[in-house]
């Protein structure tokens, strides 16, 4: 059985790398919270190497970037692994025409991976980081479209296994939300991230 602790330091003794969610730990998308910075900045100084994990479909510097912006400093992490970091390997092993389905703030996803980003009667599969406006969409607003594609048996990358996130006192869907609609319309899904 695990055994409750007071404080991460408990654990310095015994481990020499911590690994630490983001969304939710370290911020709320709206503000950063100081106890686990805090924690997280003494783990280092104690000589412990300190990997960020999080379902973010953004790349590692967007999301260091955007870690800056709400007061998260390199000096509580070492190293940023995100879901869009690994959905990257999984847009190169794919199908080459991809139907992209999400904010344009993601849209780096394809980088240089030889990727084309093609309309809907083109497309061998889709990549999915999320909602166009998360704001006012829910999957019920997606339903035509992967109902079609769904039909077409296109394979559907999901960057963001998240069905929801807290956004300051809100819940705003995630990519997980629509991975989870074209699974139930019989499509197939790859999804990047931790469960």
């Amino acid at each position: 059985m695990p055994k409750p602790i007071d404080a991460l330091r408990a654990l310095h003794a015994d481990y020499d790398v911590m690994l630490c969610d983001v969304w939710g730990v370290l911020h709320n998308g709206v503000a950063s919270f100081d106890t686990p910075k805090a924690a997280l900045s003494e783990a280092r100084r104690a000589g412990k190497t300190v990997i960020l994990l999080t379902n973010s479909p953004r790349l590692g510097p967007s999301v260091k970037e955007q870690l800056a912006a709400l007061g998260v400093t390199d000096e509580s992490f070492d190293a940023i692994v995100t879901s869009g970091d690994v959905t990257r390997t999984l847009v190169a092993e794919g199908p080459r025409r991809l139907y992209y389905l999400g904010p344009e703030r993601d849209a780096d996803l394809y980088g240089d991976t030889g990727v084309e980003n093609v309309g809907e009667a083109d497309a061998e599969g889709i990549l999915c980081s999320g909602f166009k406006d998360d704001e006012t969409e829910t999957p019920e607003d997606y339903r035509d479209l992967l109902t079609r594609f769904a039909a077409r048996d296109l394979p559907l990358i999901c960057a963001n296994p998240d069905l929801v996130v807290s956004r300051g006192n809100r819940l705003v869907p995630c990519a997980g939300a629509l991975a989870a609609l074209y699974s139930e319309l019989g499509g197939q899904t790859r999804i990047a991230g931790k469960p």
